[in-house]
């Protein structure tokens, strides 16, 4: 009886074994599968990325022929110059707004630290305490999110 227990025994122990093997080379063949897929979605993101910043050039490459022209106009007078630096200012503002990028406005408004960077302040009769009476720079949202504060000045009377 003892040879015979043995004997089943070992046959349970080999038939254990053979099943860890097979389980071993089933993780290891989904663990490279994983593996592949993630280098196949990085590269995917990647191209991705790549093909939006290629069409965005794109866009601006319009841009840059204009400001070529101006630059290489041999024309002197300023209020054409400044005509076409205005229609080149449009377009890039056309731009931004195609691909969520946006200005707001600060004047008149309520001073907002979360949207305003305050670098001084100055007297108004225009406006009370505490409202933008002046902007340096324009701050812009991309899409739902701040991308740069507005510059301002705070009426403090």
């Amino acid at each position: 009886m003892l040879v015979n227990d043995e004997h089943e025994h070992n046959q349970t122990v080999k038939a254990l074994k053979e099943t860890i093997k097979d389980k071993e080379e089933c993780y290891l063949r989904v663990m490279a599968d994983f593996d592949n897929y993630r280098k196949r979605i990085e590269r995917d993101i990647e191209s991705e990325k790549r093909e939006g910043e290629k069409k965005l050039i794109f866009e601006l490459l319009e841009i840059v022929d204009n400001l070529e022209r101006a630059l290489s106009s041999g024309e002197c007078n300023i209020n054409s110059f400044k005509e076409g630096i205005h229609v080149i200012y449009v377009q890039l503002l056309e731009i931004f707004k195609k691909h969520g990028a946006y200005s707001f406005e600060a004047i008149g408004k309520k001073f907002d630290p979360r949207f305003h960077q305050a670098i001084g302040s100055m007297e108004s009769h225009d406006f009370p305490n505490g409202i933008i009476g002046e902007e340096f720079r324009k701050g812009y949202y991309f899409y739902e999110d701040l991308l740069r504060p507005s510059l301002v000045r705070v009426v403090k009377n």
